[in-house]
């Protein structure tokens, strides 16, 4: 998605999910809700500068942790469940590990997808629930 505006009664018709907590996919989400009632308007010309501060950012295992976690929750509201989409799933999954070892492996960030993966197991099949987990409170 990159940058997006609407106006404030987009905000007041659509709420933002409180699965997703920091950053990442929540405006994904977000846009894709608002994209089934409203037409979406693309600007490729609009351009954004994003500065990261060190100081603000997690370690990669609590990252890459928080990214498994987020793909889960953006596919599971917004695909409809079935066979070919599970399939997609994980496909998307393999070809996003297969990414951190070839091209940006480091050992605390393929700790964190696995510690994802591992969150995403608990929230299925014991529905723990993800926030009350210490690693995404601090």
């Amino acid at each position: 998605m990159g940058v997006a505006s609407f106006r404030r009664e987009i905000y007041k018709e659509f709420k933002y999910n409180t699965e997703f907590f920091g950053w990442c996919f929540d405006d994904c989400e977000f846009s894709y809700r608002v994209s089934k009632k409203y037409i979406l308007i693309r600007n490729p010309n609009a351009k954004m500068y994003h500065y990261c501060s060190p100081i603000s950012r997690e370690s990669n295992f609590v990252n890459y942790a928080k990214r498994c976690w987020m793909h889960y929750i953006f596919w599971r509201n917004c695909v409809p469940l079935s066979l070919k989409s599970v399939l997609c799933f994980i496909w998307g999954d393999i070809g996003y590990i297969i990414w951190i070892l070839l091209f940006n492996c480091r050992l605390r960030r393929l700790l964190g997808w696995i510690y994802g993966h591992f969150l995403i197991i608990q929230y299925i099949f014991f529905h723990k629930k993800i926030k009350e987990l210490k690693i995404f409170n601090k």
